[in-house]
């Protein structure tokens, strides 16, 4: 009897001996968005989405080098993440442990309508902003459900919501109506003229409705005009970059 113990002992080490060993989730950073988050702007293509990352992987924070798995594509608009990027950004997240996701979006549904004939009088017409209401409601849905399904596939995710600059605030890239269009369309606040509020507080408010931190940018852009973007009038110069970083730290480590 002691011998066919001893017999069943040896079986069971040898059978555990050949299961697969599952192995560790690694630490992963799965960014979705425009090309702010591509890089495009950067002289070495990095934009912020690289050096966060970097700062993901330092000893402060993972100690181990964290997978990047960067879906953004320059000209998205928020219909084009939800629709070319969730579902591949879901599959990741789900696949990495600890998990850091961030979505910026948003910027081009309003910019593409901004710098369209159709915004110059739009300050003084009624129907024009009650147009930039629906546009917006329709982005803060998009960004409600792309969070929301990140939420369910990665429910200890630490999620970044990326807000909005004004790319027409650079000297030469607008006529002073439409940047004032364009700071409205961004901050104005709930109940005003854009009835819902601008992009980022809808940003804002879709990121607490889901558990999620908020990259603030749109002010520390403005107080550094044009050294934080390129002459484009869209994209962030590698200075405007670093502030992004900046930024994404900081929310990434507040409470």
């Amino acid at each position: 009897m002691r011998s066919l113990r001893i017999a069943v002992v040896l079986l069971a080490f040898l059978v555990l001996a050949v299961l697969p060993v599952a192995a560790a989730a690694q630490p992963g950073y799965v960014a979705l968005g425009d090309s702010v988050d591509f890089g495009t702007g950067s002289s070495t293509g990095a934009g912020w989405v690289v050096p966060f990352n970097d700062f993901l992987s330092s000893s402060s924070v993972f100690n181990a080098p964290v997978e990047l798995v960067n879906l953004a594509v320059p000209g998205a608009e928020t219909k084009d993440v939800d629709q070319d990027q969730l579902a591949a950004a879901v599959a990741a997240a789900s696949a990495h442990s600890p998990v850091v996701v961030s979505l910026g979006g948003g910027g081009n549904d309003l910019r593409h309508f901004i710098v369209s004939p159709a915004a110059h009088a739009c300050l003084q017409v009624q129907s024009c902003l009650a147009r930039i209401n629906a546009l917006l409601n329709e982005a803060e849905q998009r960004v409600d459900l792309a969070l929301k399904k990140l939420r369910e596939a990665a429910p200890n995710a630490t999620i970044l919501v990326r807000t909005q600059y004004n790319p027409l605030r650079g000297t030469g890239c607008a006529a002073p109506d439409l940047v004032a269009l364009g700071d409205a369309s961004l901050e104005a606040l709930p109940g005003s003229a854009i009835m819902g509020g601008g992009l980022n507080w809808r940003l804002r408010a879709a990121a607490a409705r889901q558990g999620a931190k908020v990259i603030e940018l749109f002010f520390l852009f403005a107080s550094f005009g044009d050294l934080a973007l390129v002459g484009d009038c869209i994209h962030p110069s590698d200075f405007g970059d670093s502030l992004i970083v900046d930024q994404a730290i900081a929310a990434f480590i507040a409470p």
